[in-house]
């Protein structure tokens, strides 16, 4: 199942109503035995740039609707679905848009996407989960990319 952030003209900025589409991606493919991986992507040059904090009258920010408060916006998380869930980093994917991808199974990602959790700038403590998905990215590397010319290829050699 492909799950697409589809606000391009925004930079897929994050809405309440993106979260509650997400969760019920994610707790539909969990429910769904036909499916066998999630991968979640940004439709246009971004994965998700971030809380949309120009939506006039949106909700991106509404207070819970019930009694039962969370600092995370989806539900369930990536973490809880059953199948591998995918984070297909097209573009930036900051803030939220960058707690997302951590919260996936498996991150991949474009070259020129930018990376970062900005909340502290905005005085706002990290949202969804971020603080426990963050620490394992420290041990995060990019992979070492092998010149052409020394590809890694085993031969064999005859004797």
């Amino acid at each position: 199942m492909v799950v697409t952030l589809d606000r391009p003209d925004h930079l897929n900025a994050f809405t309440g109503a993106m979260g509650a589409a997400l969760s019920a991606a994610y707790a539909d493919a969990d429910a769904d035995d036909v499916v066998r991986a999630v991968v979640v992507t940004g439709a246009g040059r971004a994965f998700c740039a971030g809380a949309d904090l120009e939506l006039a009258g949106g909700d991106t920010f509404a207070a819970p609707s019930d009694e039962a408060f969370t600092a995370s916006p989806i539900d369930p998380p990536a973490w809880k679905v059953r199948k591998p869930v995918i984070a297909a980093i097209n573009g930036h994917a900051i803030g939220i848009g960058l707690t997302l991808a951590m919260q996936c199974d498996i991150r991949i990602v474009a070259d020129d996407a930018k990376l970062g959790f900005v909340h502290v700038r905005r005085g706002v403590i990290p949202d969804a989960h971020s603080h426990w998905t963050a620490p394992p990215s420290r041990r995060l590397r990019p992979r070492r990319r092998s010149p052409p010319d020394r590809a890694h290829v085993h031969r064999h050699r005859g004797g």
